[in-house]
């Protein structure tokens, strides 16, 4: 019998998400009527089921052939054939009546029809579960395998040490970005930290609740500034950095280093922009100090 798990890979091609008019995802749906379509020989091949379209049989072979389908529970098998002779002449695929042979044949193998939505959907296929459950999710990572914010300092002097022992600019520019996501990381640490345990709630609400903070914690920095406002009554802490962040994320080529000084391109405003290597690691060792005064507060 058909077996989802068996076919996984293939599904998720015809995964989709159920939206409202606000944007708002409801769950996954599957589309199983293309993926039948799509599928249809393989399905088949693996259900055992051979249809020898369009050739022509003798009558012993279209007997066989009959039984075989009559024991699978096909009830079309009055549909099959146009007798010639002693010979007969298995119908050709691209008629109705092979529709309803196909769609006979792979019901009775179990492979799922129309289209099933969230709730009907096995677990694994379902938005929600893979949400949470996913080894892509920002949350459960940073729940799992917490940031030590005091080991940040002394993360970015190990960056910026070797920034300045290398003459190669691209390493440059690679340790700069590895920089940003440790701070990045960091800070994404602190938010989560904060973040309620709900144990009030349905399974289900929580499930909702995860996939909206990750949405947010995977946003733009506005976004998650916003989170840790919420989270600590408090604005975030200035990250001057991000736009080079961005360029360099961008196109790390599009930038240059020169003299302990980077231009690179403001994406917003398409002009270039300078910031010195110093006063970058100067913003992040600021915006780490600002966050631990925030953290001894709260």
């Amino acid at each position: 019998m058909f077996d989802y798990k068996d076919w996984k890979e293939e599904i998720l091609n015809y995964l989709d998400q159920e939206t409202g008019t606000d944007d708002i995802i409801y769950g996954n749906y599957v589309e199983w009527d293309r993926f039948r379509k799509d599928y249809e020989e393989e399905l088949l091949a693996e259900a055992c089921i051979e249809l020898p379209w369009g050739k022509i049989l003798s009558m012993q072979e279209y007997i066989d052939l009959s039984s075989e389908l009559s024991n699978l529970g096909v009830k079309s098998i009055e549909y099959l054939n146009e007798i010639l002779d002693s010979e007969v002449k298995f119908i050709d695929r691209d008629n109705k009546i092979a529709d309803i042979i196909v769609s006979e044949c792979l019901d009775l193998y179990g492979v799922p029809c129309g289209t099933e939505y969230e709730q009907e959907l096995p677990t694994e296929l379902t938005y929600w579960n893979n949400m949470l459950d996913s080894s892509e999710s920002e949350l459960l990572a940073y729940i799992n395998y917490p940031i030590e914010v005091n080991l940040f300092d002394e993360k970015i002097n190990n960056i910026f040490s070797k920034i300045e022992a290398t003459s190669d600019e691209l390493t440059k520019k690679s340790l700069l970005l590895a920089a940003f996501s440790i701070t990045e990381s960091m800070f994404k640490s602190v938010i989560v930290n904060k973040i309620p345990q709900e144990n009030n709630i349905s399974d289900f609400s929580k499930k909702i609740l995860a996939v909206e903070i990750d949405k947010k914690l995977r946003g733009k920095s506005d976004i998650k500034n916003q989170l840790f406002k919420e989270l600590y009554n408090t604005p975030a802490p200035q990250q001057n950095w991000i736009n080079v962040r961005n360029s360099l994320a961008h196109d790390i080529e599009s930038s240059s280093i020169i003299n302990e000084q980077i231009t690179y391109l403001n994406l917003k405003t398409k002009n270039e922009e300078t910031y010195l290597l110093s006063e970058l690691k100067n913003s992040l060792m600021d915006f780490f100090d600002n966050i631990k005064n925030i953290l001894a507060q709260n």
